[in-house]
C-alpha cells in the first residue's frame, strides 16, 4: 500500500512506517474472486495472465469488475492502477518470467478471446467503463460514469481555457487618464451656437479596458496566469498551470523559504527571463512567512521578493477557507474540505521520464513556501487539491511548480 501523506511504499498496517500517518482500511471484498485468479497482496485484487500478448485480466472483489492492463513481454503483471496523491512512481526491478509454451497458447486462446469479447460487451453495457484506466484523479459513480465536473474546476479543463486578456491592456489602463466620453443621447439645444469647426469624433480610450477579473486568465511574459486578487492598482497573478518540476531546496536539511534554492532560482534565473519592459511591471512584495500554524516550525525570516510562492495562509485566503488552517481537525495532516477543487492544478508540460503515463494536461501537485512539519519539510498541495500542511522533504524533485507575483502598471 502506498502511504497518502508521504507517498512511501508501507507494509500495509495501520499506520504508515515511514511517517506514522494513519492508512486508509481496505474493504473487505464483496464479490468473491473466480476461479484461475491468483491474489495480488498488494492491492487486494486477483488476477489472471492471458495468453494475448502482454494481457491481464484484473477482477476487483470490492466491486465484482474485471478491467484488463498490460504488461510487458514475459513479466509478472503490473500492478492494477491506484488513485493516490501524485508523485514519481517507484520503478522496482522485477524477476524475469518464462512465456508459456506455444501449445498451451493455443488450447487457451480462442475460450479466453471469447470471454474477453462478452466481458467488454457487458462494461460497455453497464456504463462505459475504461479497460485501460491509469487512476487519474476523479471519482466515478455506482453506475460506472465518470463525474469529472466534481473535481475539475470549470473552465481550466486542458483544450478549455477562456481566452486570454493580455495583461497590457489593463496596465496601461492604469497609466492613462480618464478622458470624458460623448453622450450617447445628448439633449437638443434651443438655440444652437455657429462652430467654426466640426466636433472632434470620439476615440477609444486606453482607459475603457476592463480590468481582469478575480479568477481571469491573463497574459504575461511567456505564461498564461490566473488572477487572484486586484488591489490599489495591482493584480495578483500565479501561473494557471504547473510549468515545471524542481526541488524546494536541492540538499535534504533544515531550511526555511528565505534561503531555500527555490527562491533563489525564481527571483535569479527566473525573473530573468522576463524582458526589460515586463521585469518593469513586476512589483518587489513584502513576504511575511509565519510559522506552520499546526506544528509550530519556525516559518523564518521575513523576506522582499520579486517573485515567490504562495505561503498556507495565502492558499487559503485565495482559493477558499473552511476555518481547519486556523482550527486543526484531530489526527488531520491535511486539509480535505469543499474547497480542494479550486486548488487543483494540472501540468503545462509531461513529466520528465514518465511521459507516457503523466502527459501535460496531468493534475499534479505543486509546493508553498511554508515551512511543513518538520523543519526539513515543505508544505503542497497535492494533486486532488488537499492542503498538505505535513508537508514533504525539500530535496524533493518531483512536486511543481506555479510562481506568483504582483503586478503594476
Amino acid at each position: 500500500m502506498i502511504c497518502p501523506n508521504c507517498q512511501s511504499q508501507t507494509d500495509g498496517g495501520a499506520f504508515c512506517d515511514r511517517c506514522g500517518a494513519a492508512l486508509p482500511a481496505v474493504p473487505a471484498a464483496a464479490y468473491a474472486p473466480p476461479e484461475g485468479f491468483t491474489r495480488d497482496p498488494g492491492s487486494g485484487k486477483y488476477y489472471r495472465l492471458e495468453a494475448a500478448p502482454g494481457a491481464v485480466t484484473w477482477f476487483d472483489p470490492a466491486t465484482g469488475r474485471y478491467e484488463q492492463t498490460g504488461r510487458a513481454a514475459g513479466q509478472p503483471p503490473a500492478s492494477p492502477p491506484q488513485a493516490q496523491p501524485a508523485a514519481f512512481p517507484a520503478q522496482p526491478a522485477q524477476p524475469a518470467r518464462r512465456g508459456g509454451h506455444g501449445l498451451t497458447a493455443l488450447f487457451v486462446l480462442i475460450p479466453v478471446a471469447a470471454l474477453l469479447v462478452g466481458t467488454s460487451l457487458a462494461f460497455f453495457r453497464l456504463g462505459g467503463l475504461s479497460l485501460f484506466d491509469k487512476g487519474e484523479p476523479g471519482t466515478r459513480s455506482d453506475d460506472g460514469d465518470s463525474e469529472w465536473e466534481d473535481i475539475v474546476p470549470e473552465g481550466i479543463e486542458p483544450g478549455n481555457e477562456p481566452s486570454l486578456q493580455p495583461i497590457e491592456e489593463w496596465l496601461a489602463a492604469q497609466t492613462s487618464s480618464p478622458s470624458p466620453s460623448p453622450s450617447s443621447s445628448p439633449s437638443p439645444s434651443p438655440s444652437p451656437s455657429p462652430s467654426l469647426s466640426p466636433p472632434p469624433s470620439p476615440s477609444p480610450s486606453p482607459s475603457q479596458a476592463p480590468a481582469p477579473s478575480v479568477g481571469s486568465l491573463v497574459a504575461f511574459g511567456d505564461y498564461e496566469w490566473r488572477v487572484l486578487a486586484v488591489e490599489n492598482g495591482k493584480a495578483l497573478i500565479i501561473t494557471d498551470k504547473i510549468i515545471d518540476f524542481r526541488a524546494y531546496h536541492n540538499t535534504y536539511e533544515p531550511i526555511t523559504w528565505a534561503d531555500c534554492d527555490l527562491r533563489a532560482y525564481l527571483n535569479g534565473e527566473f525573473y530573468n527571463g522576463f524582458s526589460a519592459n515586463d521585469k518593469a511591471k513586476i512589483a518587489e512584495t513584502r513576504n511575511v512567512n509565519k510559522d506552520n500554524q499546526w506544528y509550530g516550525t519556525p516559518g523564518g525570516a521575513d523576506t522582499t521578493d520579486k517573485i515567490f510562492l504562495l505561503s498556507l495562509e495565502e492558499a487559503a485566503k485565495y482559493f477558499g477557507d473552511s476555518g481547519q488552517l486556523a482550527d486543526r481537525p484531530s489526527g488531520a495532516y491535511w486539509i480535505d474540505d469543499q474547497c480542494n477543487n479550486a486548488r487543483i492544478a494540472y501540468t503545462a508540460k509531461a513529466v520528465p521520464g514518465y511521459e507516457s503515463d503523466y502527459p501535460a494536461g496531468t493534475a499534479w501537485s505543486w509546493w508553498l513556501r511554508s515551512s511543513g512539519r518538520d523543519s526539513d519539510s515543505a508544505a503542497i498541495i497535492d494533486n486532488v487539491g488537499y492542503m498538505n500542511v505535513n508537508g514533504r522533504f525539500v530535496n524533493y524533485s518531483g512536486h511543481g511548480l506555479r510562481p506568483a507575483l504582483w503586478i503594476t502598471p
